[in-house]
C-alpha cells in the first residue's frame, strides 16, 4: 500500500502545479459554502481528530464502556504513531509548500525541513495523515468490537478525512502528492495499530 502510494505521489509530482493552479482558479474557490466546508476539513485534521480520540477514550473510561475506550485509545495511538512517521519524513525530505514555491513542486532539500521549519515540511501532509489514521483506526476497531453497529463509521469518517486532504490543496498548503502520501501513511498506520493489538491478545 505505501509503495503504491509512493509511486503514485512520484507520478503526481509532474502534475502537482497544474492541480494546484486549477484549484485556485476554480469558481468553487470563491464559493462561500465550499470555503466553509474546506475550513471544516482543515479543522477536522487538526485538532478535531485528536480531541475526538482522546474524548472517546476518556468517556469510555468514565462509563466503563470497553468499546468506546478501546476505539478512542487505538485512534490516539494511530494518530501519534503516524504523526511520528510523517514528521520524520517532513524533516528529511524538506519539500517547499506551494505557498512558498508555487512554480516548483520539485523543490526538495535533504533535511531542509529540520533546518528551515514549517514552510519546507510539505511532504507528506500531516493533516491528511492524522485524519486518515483516525478514520482507519476507528473503523477497524469499532468493526472488530461491534460489527453490527459500525456500518456508518467508514463512509462518514473516510468522507471527512477526504475533505481534510482536499482542503490542504484548496488552501494552498500542500501539493496533491503530499496529501496522497499522508493519507496512505495514516490509513496503513491505523489498520496496523488495530491489527497489532488484536494479534497480541
Amino acid at each position: 500500500m505505501l509503495g503504491a502510494a509512493l509511486a503514485g505521489s512520484a507520478l503526481l509530482v509532474s502534475v502537482d502545479r497544474s492541480i494546484s493552479d486549477q484549484m485556485r482558479r476554480s469558481l468553487l474557490h470563491d464559493n462561500a459554502a465550499v470555503r466553509a466546508a474546506m475550513d471544516g476539513g482543515r479543522v477536522f485534521g487538526d485538532p478535531v481528530v485528536i480531541v475526538a480520540g482522546a474524548g472517546l477514550w476518556a468517556l469510555g473510561e468514565l462509563r466503563a464502556n470497553r468499546t468506546q475506550r478501546l476505539v478512542g485509545m487505538r485512534s490516539v495511538e494511530a494518530i501519534v504513531a503516524s504523526g511520528i512517521v510523517t514528521g520524520a519524513i517532513k524533516g528529511l525530505v524538506g519539500r517547499s509548500r506551494p505557498s512558498t514555491s508555487p512554480a516548483n513542486p520539485r523543490d526538495f532539500g535533504l533535511a531542509r525541513g529540520i533546518r528551515s521549519g514549517s514552510e519546507f515540511q510539505s511532504f507528506p501532509s500531516g493533516h491528511a495523515t492524522a485524519a486518515f489514521a483516525f478514520a482507519s483506526a476507528v473503523d477497524a476497531e469499532w468493526g472488530r468490537l461491534s460489527p453490527s453497529r459500525s456500518g456508518w463509521v467508514a463512509p462518514v469518517l473516510y468522507g471527512l478525512a477526504t475533505l481534510t486532504a482536499t482542503s490542504r490543496v484548496f488552501h494552498n498548503r500542500h501539493w496533491a502528492s503530499d496529501v496522497l502520501m499522508g493519507s496512505a501513511i495514516g490509513l496503513v498506520t491505523g489498520q496496523a495499530v488495530v491489527r497489532w493489538h488484536a494479534d497480541c491478545r
